[in-house]
């Protein structure tokens, strides 16, 4: 989603990221709990500006949400691995594909296919950082048989291959998997 700064806000989030910026230059005594408190500051600091900037805009509240939507986030979480197609879903749920992408779309601006995808790569990025076994084994339990295809997919939504981003956030724990 995107946030929208006003003028008092643009300095707050500047501060924050000069904050983090100098914490990674200076590399200091536990530098790296630091920038995960800053980002977390910044994080929730992002949330809260999104929520508000919904509530003005008349966005959906999630308290609204039907109940079709609850229950394909819990179909999803149950068959993320073997399910990857919207019609499956909207199958399970008795309901066309056409008006659950709708309501998706209403409801958390992205399409099935999205979140779907979002979800797999929840879990292989739990595996990068929470396991050793290889970008292949990972692909293949998230049910991708080609780990370049994979690779490809993962890259883009994340900015980075699986290895760099295994790396990168081995780095940010000091080492720690």
């Amino acid at each position: 989603p995107l946030v929208y700064l006003d003028e008092s806000r643009v300095s707050e989030v500047e501060y924050l990221l000069s904050q983090m910026a100098r914490e990674v230059s200076a590399a200091g005594l536990a530098h790296a709990e630091i920038l995960v408190s800053y980002l977390k500051v910044f994080l929730i600091k992002a949330t809260r500006l999104k929520l508000e900037q919904q509530r003005l805009e008349g966005g959906v509240s999630t308290q609204s949400r039907p109940p079709v939507l609850v229950r394909l986030t819990q179909l999803i979480e149950e068959h993320y691995r073997t399910k990857r197609s919207p019609h499956e879903y909207a199958d399970l749920l008795h309901v066309s594909t056409k008006s659950l992408g709708k309501l998706v779309k209403l409801h958390w601006g992205r399409t099935l296919t999205e979140l779907i995808r979002e979800r797999l790569l929840k879990h292989a990025k739990w595996q990068f950082l929470h396991t050793l076994r290889p970008v292949k084994e990972v692909a293949w339990e998230v049910g991708f048989a080609d780990e370049l295809y994979f690779s490809r997919l993962f890259k883009k939504a994340t900015g980075m291959s699986p290895t760099a981003f295994r790396e990168f956030e081995t780095a940010i724990r000091g080492g720690r998997n």
